[in-house]
């Protein structure tokens, strides 16, 4: 460490450091030489030119921000023709200025229909007409022109200051000096003043708007253009420069000459004569003149040499540290070291344990590029075309800004940065300044960051801010957890139809296709129960049966029992109380009048101890009887048994049978021992004797034996005659477990039928159900009644036993109940004789309180009888009252049981409570009931698999899971804003705040910026704008603005982000001294600095090896201009991390590039698009072209005027309606030139501008895009050229080939066979013509129902391709894309849509499982919208199963459609190019791609159309059909296929296109219709569908 910290200071480090800055510095000096001519420039427009045009006002007097001059937009006219009168007689010069050039007459004519020339004097009447004609028609339309030629040149003065604002700019210059060489000095031509301006077209009018810049003053530029001049004296500038600010307010300002005068005698040490004139100066004298023009020139590298000087003077002072960035140019430093180096002064970057904040949709490289930079101190990004660069960008400075960095992102172009601000979330775009436009729109943004920065630091609470975070944090963390958990329970959900389920039913069981299988294949019997059902049979087969049965016997009367309201059982008194007190009662009167005396008198005779035995023995005889009639069950028939019992006339028979009952708990036993295991026993087999043969046969086995087929055991040879008798489980047993079952079965079967025989004799037939628990609980009801008997018995013989002590002729008969009951009421009545008042009463008691208890409306009418019983004291009729009470209460019972069963099987199955409810009374309910278990079982299953794959179940977690996704983004959002905002507002000073708060004052005080103290107060506002600058935590801004907008210093953002690195010069390396971090996006596959001729490079070595001697020679080398940033500093960082999803282009267009520059990662399409598109590719040759010029300034007329048609038709043309177009000339500078000249004179500047409409070389486009590109190749066939090869061109190639979103197209003069095999010219023009541009490859139709084709996975996608073709949709099986398979696309003219088809064919790891979700979930955030279909589903219903599917694809505009439909006829009819054949695309070689020939107006007369037109011969066998192949690699990289006869070619994405013949559709199509309302499928001429259910004629 310390060691480290020391070499941030080391001496020896930082004279390296030092000389490699001033290096840099010499090195811009030598590249950036000053323009010395003023033709040098890009664009020139003479102020004198324009005053000079009528109707042109130019405003010598405006100010700062006001309208120089306007110019309307003239329409474009012809020049008029020359009227007959004059015919042979005007001669019409070429225009050569800004006004047309007069016509004059000829000296001498030749009229028509004269053979000599005719002297003017001979026709006086020539020059009166010609008089006439030029002032009345030629000079009005000649002033128009010239007004409208205006317009052009001052469009194309804006328009090159908008396409290279980073390097081109706009002024009005004056000053100019004009002095010619003397000796061997070069003359001088050059302004020395200027002032910004910028042009506006009116958006009403489409006049363009010449105006002042409202901020930046009039410029003296003489130390810059006149640096090292002998006779310019540099010290007089700093008072030259004060005397210009303070005396002139623009370059028109009358000031100025006295101005350019001082500067005369101050400045120049030579006689310099100054004019007032505005025309150039000329002739050999020196002469200052005031001259004024409009400029289109680049800018200087003065700022980059200032900028550098000061870096230089920085690092010479030892106490400033040695940044980094600039000692790992030097020497290399390992990974570990640099971390530690710029560890302690640099924030950290990112969490380890925290996910890095991305608001954008972000991939892993995303993620994995904020993790490098946390272990480094830079991270290179390779951003291939159309990567998605700004959007990665987007996110990195979001998620830096949410850990407080202070962040710019700079390129050396403006293209690239233009759209970054915007994509920013809405919520930091504040803390982001832009300045990639004109200053206008930068200090416009400035302004808008510095007032809502200043209102925010204004009203900012941290705690509160802080609380804010919290929530968020905590509200984010549980939507990712909820976001883990859905896409846990849709890998579940997907995951279920591949999982082998044990038993989801019984007898169900395997995967979901398979259960959904074996559900078809049941039986009718078993498919009576209706869904859904789950879990155990809500009844029972008894309960179900019982069920029937109580809805069967259903009437008004039961059902009017419900709301009857009953008193509670032991409210009622007893039938035998209510005797009782009515016995005691009479027995009171009896005793009175001596009825019972002799009764009486006779109990009278027991002892006292008797007596008082006497009453709890009778209460037991009651209490016996009471219980025997509440029995469960078998009540009635115990209680027809107690007369006979205490008669003794059947007690032997009873007994006997009783004693069988202990064979219940045996019974128990076995049942226990049956596990719920199923047993099936057929009628014949008897249990007595097949019972203990499958017990000694389970002994046998259990004791190690094992079954024979030979020499059989005599309990083997036994059991075998039960093999189709006795099944356990459906099957033969075949062990001891299932023997012992089978036994345990047979053993309860013999107890069931044992005790049901001894019960016969005494009147009791036994049922018993079927089943196993069933039966055991019936046998123990009977049980419980038999008890209850034995315990009245039990009373009655303790009450013999206590009343014999009474003579047998007056002891009292106890053989009837009624005697039994009559002989206790007396005892009782004896032992409380005395309280036959209080019976009296307490029957009184009774009435009342029964009264009190229901309500007279809700009284059943049973029980006002028997409250009227009571109250006249009728025993017999309160008995007969009480069992009719009871006869209702058991009718409201049957009715609650009814509603209690009818409950649990309608909340269970109401489909089917509905049926039975409707018909009770059907007979088949009975014969169902044998069934009823299978029944259910299935009902379950085919619920179970109704669930499973409901389809609402996934897209519900589907749509959560895109609910979540932008709850989660939403959140996250607003996260990073607070953070942001946080950070930003708690790192601001008081000073930062305070000048924050005193730009906004003083920007509110500069008003419109015309008061006496306007500028003034714009000088303090500049002023506080410096302060506060570091209070803006993220600028976006091209390296030209870093020199004017950053002050250098170290370290005064915390990362730099350069994107387009790989056009970066090295002379950008400054911009390590920025920030301890960097991240460098390029490609070096794409342009990089202009090349260097090696010979220019003999003076770079030199001077490195002469000031950077000490440096090792492979890193020495790389300091010249042929490097970029890119290339340089991706050898001094070790993390690299390549971006391969390509977004922006069609896969056609992106295809060649991949393939030709990319083969060790080819870029990945992600692209979506529909049927209904351009031709991805055109290519369009060019007859008759023929080049003019060299090098750069090579020029192909013809080639030029052909894409310049082609442009303008396609500007017509609604299929290319709202898209934007670019020009691209692949060789030579001039040719871009030429084209845009063209396209200005033809193309107004409204479809200008609307169409963002660009001419440029491939340099010029790199960053940038368009919908449509033409591509020029310029070279022509009479010409001597040689192969394009080299690494600069294959950079161009590459740039100039992926530009283009939608459509490419290639203007070629030469055809293949004249470019040789390794140009890459030729390369691509092969690519471009074989490839075509099929709206969709042909589908396969040699596919059926039953045969498994190669081009799927399984049948079951096969069957879903066939239905969903059926139906008239394109349908592609096993489309790749991005690294993953998809199923099925489904392709309509507005887009795709993919089919997944979940089956069980291909099981897999949970592991791969989790990879497919996450493919997918990556798919979708590149635009794929998926739709799933489970096999099991499908098996079960395939019309169901698929309706959704429909649904969406309309909802989605996914119409039917067949590839030979003409979809992209109208997005290339009539839009061709002239003088060109449409070899690409052309309706000859793709009859789907519809006419492509161009319009007729648009070819000119010297062009030949070969192979297209209206007059060419289609291929009658041209039908292309694409089939997948498997000879292509990863990522759609094609690799070389053998046998590939020469009808058969390759195109984009390793697709072999063959021919094939044109199929008829039949005759027939129109008699067919199907059940499921789908068109049927034609396969080889023949209407074909397995699903077709019905035949009619329509």
């Amino acid at each position: 460490m310390t060691s480290l910290l020391n070499r941030r200071n080391d001496p020896a480090l930082r004279d390296k450091v030092s000389r490699l800055m001033a290096f840099m510095r010499r090195l811009s000096i030598a590249r950036s030489q000053p323009v010395r001519h003023v033709d040098r420039h890009p664009r020139l427009l003479w102020l004198e030119q324009i005053r000079a045009v009528d109707g042109i006002a130019v405003a010598a007097d405006a100010g700062p921000g006001g309208v120089l001059l306007r110019v309307p937009n003239a329409p474009q006219q012809p020049e008029p023709p020359t009227p007959d009168d004059l015919q042979g007689w005007v001669d019409r010069p070429a225009q050569s200025g800004l006004m047309p050039a007069e016509p004059t007459l000829h000296a001498q004519g030749h009229p028509p229909g004269s053979t000599a020339a005719v002297p003017i004097s001979q026709a006086p009447d020539v020059p009166l007409s010609f008089v006439k004609w030029l002032e009345r028609t030629w000079r009005p339309w000649a002033g128009r022109e010239t007004i409208r030629q205006l317009h052009i040149r001052l469009f194309a003065l804006h328009q090159l200051s908008s396409d290279q604002p980073e390097s081109v700019e706009l002024v009005l210059a004056g000053g100019l000096l004009h002095l010619p060489g003397v000796d061997d000095e070069p003359p001088l031509h050059i302004h020395l003043l200027s002032q910004p301006v910028r042009i506006e077209r009116d958006q009403e009018t489409g006049d363009l708007l010449c105006m002042l810049d409202l901020e930046a003053p009039v410029r003296l530029e003489a130390d810059e253009v006149l640096h090292g001049e002998r006779w310019f004296d540099q010290t007089a500038d700093p008072v030259l420069r004060h005397q210009l600010v303070s005396g002139v307010g623009s370059i028109l300002d009358p000031a100025l000459p006295e101005f350019l005068r001082s500067w005369a005698r101050q400045a120049a040490q030579i006689d310099v004569a100054v004019s007032e004139s505005w025309e150039p100066p000329t002739g050999q004298a020196p002469l200052l003149s005031l001259a004024p023009a409009l400029l289109a020139r680049r800018r200087g590298a003065f700022a980059l040499q200032e900028y550098y000087h000061r870096i230089t003077q920085a690092i010479d002072d030892p106490a400033t540290p040695i940044p980094l960035g600039l000692a790992q140019l030097i020497e290399p430093i390992e990974t570990e070291d640099r971390v530690t180096w710029f560890g302690e002064s640099a924030a950290p970057v990112s969490d380890p344990v925290e996910e890095p904040l991305f608001p954008l949709p972000a991939n892993a490289e995303q993620r994995k590029i904020i993790d490098c930079l946390s272990r480094d101190d830079g991270v290179v990004v390779e951003g291939p075309p159309g990567t998605g660069k700004t959007h990665t960008i987007a996110n990195l400075v979001s998620a830096l800004l949410a850990r407080g960095q202070r962040v710019l992102v700079t390129s050396e172009k403006n293209q690239a940065l233009r759209v970054l601000r915007d994509k920013l979330p809405p919520e930091i775009q504040d803390l982001c300044v832009a300045l990639t436009g004109d200053t206008a729109r930068g200090d416009a943004a400035f302004d808008r960051s510095v007032n809502t920065i200043a209102g925010r630091k204004s009203d900012h609470d941290p705690q509160e801010s802080a609380r804010e975070i919290e929530e968020l944090t905590f509200l984010r963390e549980a939507l990712r957890r909820h976001r883990g958990e859905l896409l846990e329970q849709i890998r579940a959900l997907r995951e279920s139809e591949l999982f082998d389920h044990p038993e989801v039913a019984p007898g169900y069981r395997g995967t979901p296709a398979a259960i959904a299988r074996a559900l078809a294949g049941d039986p009718e019997r078993v498919r009576w129960v209706p869904g859904p059902a789950e879990g155990p049979p809500p009844l029972s087969t008894g309960e179900l049966r019982e069920l029937i049965d109580l809805m069967a016997g259903a009437d008004a009367s039961r059902e009017s029992r419900r709301t009857q309201q009953f008193p509670p059982a032991d409210m009622l008194p007893a039938d035998a109380r209510v005797a009782e007190l009515s016995d005691l009662i009479e027995i009171g009167r009896a005793a009175k009048a001596g009825e019972a005396g002799a009764l009486v008198e006779t109990l009278g005779t027991l002892d006292d101890d008797r007596l008082d035995r006497l009453g709890p023995v009778c209460q037991r005889v009651m209490d016996a009887w009471a219980e025997l009639d509440r029995l469960p069950a078998d009540r009635e028939w115990a209680l027809e048994q107690v007369d006979p019992l205490l008669s003794g006339t059947s007690l032997h028979g009873w007994q006997r049978a009783a004693e069988r009952l202990a064979l219940v708990e045996k019974a128990e036993e076995a049942e226990r021992r049956l596990d719920f295991v199923p047993v099936h026993v057929a009628d014949g087999v008897d249990p007595f004797v097949a019972g203990p043969a499958f017990e000694r046969w389970a002994e046998h086995l259990g004791a190690g034996n094992r079954p024979k087929r030979l020499l059989r055991s005599t309990e083997q040879r036994t059991v075998e005659q039960y093999a189709e008798s006795v099944l356990v489980k459906g099957v033969p047993v075949s062990d001891a477990r299932t023997a012992g079952i089978a036994a345990a079965y047979l053993r309860l079967l013999a107890i069931v039928q044992e005790i049901t025989a001894a019960f016969v004799p005494i009147g009791l037939a036994v049922v018993v159900p079927a089943e196993p628990g069933a039966a055991v609980q019936r046998l123990l009801h009977l049980r419980t009644a038999c008890l209850r008997l034995s315990a009245l018995l039990s009373a009655r013989n303790d009450l013999i036993d206590l009343l014999s002590g009474i003579p047998v002729v007056r002891r009292p008969r106890l053989d009837t109940l009624a005697g039994v009951r009559r002989t206790c009421d007396t005892v009782l009545a004896v032992a409380e004789h005395r309280r036959g008042a209080a019976a009296r009463q307490e029957l009184d008691e009774a009435v009342e309180r029964l009264a009190a208890a229901v309500p007279a409306e809700q009284r059943p009418p049973e029980l006002t009888m028997l409250g009227r019983a009571l109250a006249d004291v009728d025993a017999e009729g309160y008995a007969a009252a009480r069992r009719a009470l009871s006869a209702a209460r058991e009718q409201q019972a049957a009715q609650l049981r009814c509603d209690q069963l009818s409950h649990r099987l309608r909340d269970s199955a109401p489909v089917l409570f509905t049926r039975l409810r409707d018909t009770p009374r059907d007979p088949a309910w009975t014969d169902r009931l044998s069934s009823w278990d299978h029944a259910w079982a299935r009902a379950c299953a085919r619920s179970w698999i109704d669930r499973q794959t409901a389809p609402g179940r996934e897209t519900e977690l589907e749509n959560g899971l895109t609910a979540t996704d932008q709850d989660l983004a939403l959140v996250t959002t607003r996260l990073v804003a607070a953070r942001a905002w946080q950070a930003c507002l708690g790192r601001m000073t008081e000073q930062q705040a305070q000048a924050l708060r005193s730009y906004r004052s003083a920007m509110g005080s500069v008003g419109r910026g015309t008061g006496r103290y306007a500028e003034r107060y714009r000088q303090s506002a500049r002023e506080a704008m410096r302060i506060s600058q570091a209070a803006v935590p993220a600028w976006v801004m091209p390296i030209r603005q870093i020199l004017d907008s950053v002050p250098p210093r170290p370290d005064s953002f915390d990362v730099v982000i350069i994107d387009e690195a790989s056009q970066v010069s090295i002379t950008s390396l400054f911009l390590l001294w920025l920030a301890p971090r960097v991240i460098v996006v390029g490609d070096d596959r794409q342009c990089t600095p202009s090349e260097v001729s090696s010979g220019a490079l003999d003076a770079v070595f030199e001077r490195l090896d002469a000031e950077l001697p000490d440096l090792p020679h492979y890193l020495r080398t790389e300091f010249t201009p042929r490097s970029s940033a890119f290339s340089l500093l991706r050898t001094r960082f070790s993390q690299v991390i390549r971006l391969r999803e390509h977004f922006r282009s069609m896969p056609e267009i992106v295809d060649w590039s991949s393939n030709e520059f990319y083969q060790d990662a080819p870029l990945e399409p992600v692209r979506q698009f529909g049927a209904d598109r351009l031709p991805p590719l055109r290519s369009t040759h060019v007859d008759g072209g023929q080049v003019e010029g060299i090098g750069q300034r090579l020029v192909n007329r013809p080639e030029a005027e052909a894409v310049v048609n082609s442009v303008v038709a396609c500007l017509a043309d609604p299929a290319y309606a709202g898209r934007t177009f670019g020009v691209i000339a692949l060789q030579g500078q001039a040719q871009a030139e030429l084209i845009n000249t063209m396209l200005l004179d033809r193309v107004d500047a409204e479809d200008f501008e609307e169409r963002q409409l660009r001419v440029g070389t491939p340099p010029d486009f790199q960053g940038d895009e368009r919908h449509v590109v033409w591509l020029s190749m310029v070279v022509a066939p009479e010409q001597r050229f040689k192969a394009l090869t080299r690494r600069e061109f294959q950079q161009r190639f590459n740039v100039a080939a992926t530009r283009a979103q939608d459509q490419l197209w290639l203007f070629h003069s030469v055809t293949a066979e004249r470019l040789r095999g390794v140009d890459l010219r030729r390369s691509l023009l092969t690519y471009v013509e074989s490839t075509g541009s099929v709206p969709l490859r042909e589908m396969i139709d040699d596919v059926d129902r039953v045969d498994r084709h190669r081009a799927f996975d399984s049948l079951f996608e096969q069957r879903v391709y066939l239905d969903i073709a059926a139906r008239g949709f394109h349908v592609t099986p096993q489309v790749e894309s991005n690294g993953r398979r998809i199923d099925l696309v489904v392709t309509g003219r507005s887009g795709r849509l993919a089919v997944e088809c979940d089956g069980d064919a291909f099981p897999s790891t949970p592991e791969q499982r989790r990879s497919d979700l996450h493919r997918e979930q990556e798919l979708k955030r590149c635009g794929w919208r998926f739709w799933r279909v489970r096999e099991s589903h499908y098996h079960l219903d395939p019309v169901v199963a698929l309706q959704p599917l429909w649904a969406l694809l309309e909802r989605l505009g996914i119409t039917p459609f067949r590839s030979g439909d003409g979809v992209g006829a109208s997005a290339v009819s009539d839009t061709g190019a002239s003088a060109a054949s449409d070899t690409g695309a052309s309706a000859a070689s793709n009859p789907h791609a519809g006419a492509e020939s161009g319009p007729a107006d648009a070819v000119p007369p010297d062009a030949t159309a070969s192979g297209s037109g209206p007059d060419a011969e289609p291929d009658s066998s041209a039908r292309w059909d694409a089939e997948t192949t498997s000879q292509h690699g990863a990522g759609g990289a094609q690799k070389p296929t053998s046998g590939m006869g020469p009808r058969t070619r390759t195109g984009p994405g390793g697709t072999t296109w063959r021919r094939v013949r044109e199929r008829d559709e039949p005759d027939d199509v129109g008699v067919w219709e199907t059940e499921i309302d789908e068109p049927p499928r034609i396969v080889e001429g023949q209407v074909v569908d397995s699903r077709v259910v019905g035949v009619v004629e329509t």
